[in-house]
């Protein structure tokens, strides 16, 4: 089942991540969602211990890229291209432990199973934009449990979070 809860405490952050790459090295998707999930960390770091929210955690439910970066210059997309430094700039969108806790928890009571987590703006968007036009990109991420992360990325027609324990 995908859930979408509403954000009366969201928070979200803009950031901006680089890293230094091997100028002979041709640019995957593995190395894009590596700097993906640098700038998620460096976002999760700056929201809960740089903003002072130490006494009630927030965890990450969703990102989107607005920009990629190559060598300093604004690329569509990263995949297939060389160069020596590649970033890009994340606004990610994080809710209080507890909601997310408590969502989950609801749904394990009601005998279902959570299969993702978004929030209700982008649900909303799902339903309201025809097919045939483009959708941006979502990525999503959420947290099976309080010590294992789990991040993957959302495509338009799949709505799901990865779970280890079942391979999905």
């Amino acid at each position: 089942m995908c859930i979408a809860a509403a954000g009366r405490v969201l928070k979200t952050l803009q950031i901006h991540v680089e890293t230094d790459i091997e100028d002979s090295v041709e640019i995957d998707r593995e190395l894009v969602y590596s700097l993906e999930l640098q700038g998620m960390e460096k976002a999760m770091h700056q929201i809960n211990y740089t903003q002072g929210s130490r006494d009630m955690p927030f965890y990450c439910v969703g990102y989107s890229v607005t920009n990629y970066y190559l060598n300093g210059y604004v690329m569509k997309k990263l995949d297939g291209q060389k160069g020596s430094t590649i970033g890009a700039d994340i606004l990610s969108t994080f809710l209080p432990s507890e909601v997310v806790g408590s969502l989950y928890k609801v749904v394990e009571k009601a005998g279902l199973e959570v299969y993702s987590l978004t929030l209700e703006p982008i649900a909303a968007i799902e339903v309201a934009i025809p097919e045939k036009l483009p959708a941006p990109q979502y990525r999503a991420c959420g947290y099976r449990s309080w010590n294992e992360r789990y991040c993957n990325h959302i495509e338009r027609e799949h709505c799901r979070l990865r779970d280890d324990t079942t391979g999905r």
